[in-house]
């Protein structure tokens, strides 16, 4: 029932390929979850881009300063 889960995706954000496209891994993953209506965040540790994933569900840490910024994403999907 993906309709019903929602999961938290903590990466590097490294391009790491995936695929015959070899498109970055986290992207791939997130497309699936996306296509199959899951909800679903993802905190991206370091200084690397948020790939094509919504901005909206997207934190970048870069510090211990930034942890705080996982708190909206956490309010948003409990909603």
């Amino acid at each position: 029932r993906p309709s019903n889960t929602t999961a938290i995706i903590i990466t590097d954000g490294q391009p790491n390929g995936c695929g015959p496209q070899d498109q970055p891994h986290v992207e791939v993953i997130g497309a699936e979850m996306m296509a199959m209506g899951m909800q679903f965040g993802t905190v991206f540790i370091g200084s690397h881009q948020y790939l094509n994933l919504p901005t909206e569900v997207s934190v970048n840490i870069s510090n211990a300063d930034d942890l705080r910024d996982i708190q909206p994403l956490l309010q948003l999907l409990d909603s």
